[in-house]
Protein backbone atom coordinates (compact mmCIF):
# COMPACT_ATOMS: atom_id res chain seq x y z
CA UNK A 1 0.00 0.00 0.00
CA UNK A 2 2.60 2.66 0.90
CA UNK A 3 4.31 1.79 -2.52
CA UNK A 4 1.04 2.54 -4.44
CA UNK A 5 0.84 6.08 -2.27
CA UNK A 6 4.32 7.06 -3.51
CA UNK A 7 3.98 6.10 -6.89
CA UNK A 8 0.45 7.60 -6.87
CA UNK A 9 0.78 10.61 -5.06
CA UNK A 10 5.14 11.28 -5.66
CA UNK A 11 5.23 9.80 -8.81
CA UNK A 12 2.77 10.19 -10.98
CA UNK A 13 2.11 13.97 -9.29
CA UNK A 14 5.16 14.86 -10.26
CA UNK A 15 4.50 13.79 -13.97
CA UNK A 16 1.31 15.65 -13.87
CA UNK A 17 2.77 18.69 -12.59
CA UNK A 18 4.83 18.48 -15.77
CA UNK A 19 2.58 18.15 -18.49
CA UNK A 20 0.25 20.86 -16.70
CA UNK A 21 3.53 23.20 -16.43
CA UNK A 22 4.44 22.43 -20.20
CA UNK A 23 0.73 22.90 -21.34
CA UNK A 24 0.47 26.08 -19.70
CA UNK A 25 3.79 27.27 -21.47
CA UNK A 26 2.47 26.45 -24.83
CA UNK A 27 -0.53 28.41 -24.73
CA UNK A 28 1.41 31.55 -22.66
CA UNK A 29 3.80 31.67 -25.68
CA UNK A 30 1.22 32.10 -28.10
CA UNK A 31 -0.08 35.08 -26.09
CA UNK A 32 3.32 36.21 -25.33
CA UNK A 33 2.17 38.90 -22.71
CA UNK A 34 6.10 40.26 -22.11
CA UNK A 35 6.64 40.83 -25.68
CA UNK A 36 3.33 42.50 -25.93
CA UNK A 37 3.66 44.69 -23.10
CA UNK A 38 7.38 45.54 -23.70
CA UNK A 39 6.12 47.10 -27.41
CA UNK A 40 2.88 48.22 -26.35
CA UNK A 41 3.73 51.84 -27.98
CA UNK A 42 5.45 50.54 -31.38
CA UNK A 43 3.32 50.10 -34.21
CA UNK A 44 2.25 47.02 -35.76
CA UNK A 45 3.70 46.11 -39.07
CA UNK A 46 6.14 48.98 -38.85
CA UNK A 47 3.06 51.67 -39.48
CA UNK A 48 4.44 54.93 -38.24
CA UNK A 49 0.63 56.77 -38.97
CA UNK A 50 -1.12 57.90 -36.26
CA UNK A 51 -3.72 55.02 -37.05
CA UNK A 52 -0.91 52.69 -37.40
CA UNK A 53 0.17 53.82 -33.68
CA UNK A 54 -3.60 53.74 -32.27
CA UNK A 55 -4.85 50.41 -34.12
CA UNK A 56 -1.05 48.90 -32.68
CA UNK A 57 -1.47 49.78 -29.60
CA UNK A 58 -5.41 48.66 -29.23
CA UNK A 59 -4.43 45.14 -30.91
CA UNK A 60 -1.54 44.94 -28.36
CA UNK A 61 -3.34 45.67 -25.31
CA UNK A 62 -6.41 43.53 -26.23
CA UNK A 63 -3.73 40.71 -26.87
CA UNK A 64 -2.92 41.02 -23.08
CA UNK A 65 -6.13 41.34 -21.64
CA UNK A 66 -7.64 38.21 -23.55
CA UNK A 67 -3.85 36.04 -22.96
CA UNK A 68 -4.02 36.96 -18.76
CA UNK A 69 -8.32 35.80 -19.10
CA UNK A 70 -7.47 32.55 -20.86
CA UNK A 71 -4.05 31.89 -18.57
CA UNK A 72 -5.96 32.65 -15.61
CA UNK A 73 -8.81 30.13 -16.45
CA UNK A 74 -5.84 27.61 -17.24
CA UNK A 75 -4.41 28.25 -14.33
CA UNK A 76 -7.89 27.14 -12.58
CA UNK A 77 -8.54 24.42 -14.76
CA UNK A 78 -5.14 22.96 -14.05
CA UNK A 79 -5.32 23.42 -10.58
CA UNK A 80 -9.00 21.46 -10.43
CA UNK A 81 -7.26 18.96 -12.12
CA UNK A 82 -4.74 18.50 -9.74
CA UNK A 83 -7.43 18.54 -6.74
CA UNK A 84 -9.42 15.76 -8.68
CA UNK A 85 -5.98 13.65 -9.02
CA UNK A 86 -5.40 13.90 -5.64
CA UNK A 87 -8.51 12.88 -4.12
CA UNK A 88 -9.51 10.17 -6.27
CA UNK A 89 -7.74 7.06 -5.04
CA UNK A 90 -9.78 8.39 -1.44
CA UNK A 91 -12.74 8.42 -2.94
CA UNK A 92 -12.30 5.01 -4.53
CA UNK A 93 -11.32 4.01 -1.07
CA UNK A 94 -14.84 5.45 0.39
CA UNK A 95 -17.05 3.96 -2.26
CA UNK A 96 -14.92 0.70 -1.40
CA UNK A 97 -15.57 0.87 2.39
CA UNK A 98 -19.07 2.21 2.26
CA UNK A 99 -20.32 -1.52 0.06
CA UNK A 100 -23.14 -2.75 1.80
CA UNK A 101 -21.85 -6.13 2.80
CA UNK A 102 -25.54 -8.31 1.61
CA UNK A 103 -24.81 -11.22 4.01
Amino acid sequence: MITFLKWYYVTLSAGLIDIGRDWFGLIASQFAIGTMWQNITQPLYQDYTYSGRIIGFLIRMARIVIGLIIEGLIIVVLFLIFLLWLFLPLLALYKVLTIPLGL
